[in-house]
């Protein structure tokens, strides 16, 4: 998906930038897997707690 161009960020001048389109843009879809990579370490890890019944549910659709 990174280099279909399907989801493409804003321009940028950072080094991590993706070129599309002629010019250097945000990596969108690589923000949204290390998003996804954290919530999921974040979520194993509170499920190797004892919590109340619910919690984890809760965490991972949110408030």
């Amino acid at each position: 998906m990174l280099l279909s161009g399907e989801a493409f960020g804003l321009p940028t001048s950072m080094p991590w930038g993706v070129p599309l389109f002629g010019t250097i843009r945000h990596p969108t879809q690589i923000y949204f897997a290390l998003t996804a990579l954290i919530s999921l370490g974040i979520l194993v890890w509170l499920a190797r707690r004892s919590l109340p019944t619910g919690t984890l549910a809760i965490a991972y659709v949110g408030d």
